[in-house]
């Protein structure tokens, strides 16, 4: 076929070819996409709000909980140091002083011993709030996390 040819056509019947030819239902136009009402605009934020405050809050437990797991391990030290304090302490305690008053008058033994505890519970102390210390440092703040995505939300019904 050249550029001057029109192209032929073949004419073909259903008869020829022997089948039954049926014709095809007329297909509608295809409907505009409807524009959303601005009630629908305001469920739809308020839905996405609703969720994203509940994916806050479960966020926040999950944090909580991690807190509390490594917080236990502080609660567990401070129970074991306050039992070995009470337990071994009276006789670690009695046999310096018992040891000091052939050193000095009775009642310097006692004072004595009586600053080594407080000594010893000092450290004790600080051990015990450098772990509290290190527990709350991953611990959750709801409060700022949902200003947070209050502004992002804002921010993304501004543009």
């Amino acid at each position: 076929m050249t550029d001057n040819q029109t192209p032929e056509f073949i004419e073909v019947t259903a008869e020829e070819i022997g089948e039954q030819v049926r014709p095809r239902p007329l297909r509608a136009a295809p409907e505009p996409p409807e524009h959303p009402s601005i009630s629908k605009i305001v469920e739809g934020a308020i839905d996405n709000g609703r969720t994203m405050v509940e994916a806050q809050i479960e966020l926040t437990k999950m944090k909580a909980k991690a807190s509390l797991v490594k917080a236990a391990g502080a609660i567990v030290a401070f129970v074991i140091v306050i039992l070995f304090t009470l337990y071994a302490g009276w006789w670690a305690f009695h046999t310096i002083e018992l040891a000091f008053i052939y050193v000095v008058p009775p009642w310097a033994a006692s004072l004595i011993t009586f600053g080594i505890i407080i000594l010893l519970m000092i450290l004790t102390l600080l051990v015990g709030v450098g772990l509290v210390k290190r527990a709350s440092e991953g611990a959750p703040n709801p409060g700022e996390e949902i200003k947070d995505d209050i502004t992002a939300v804002r921010e993304g019904l501004s543009k």
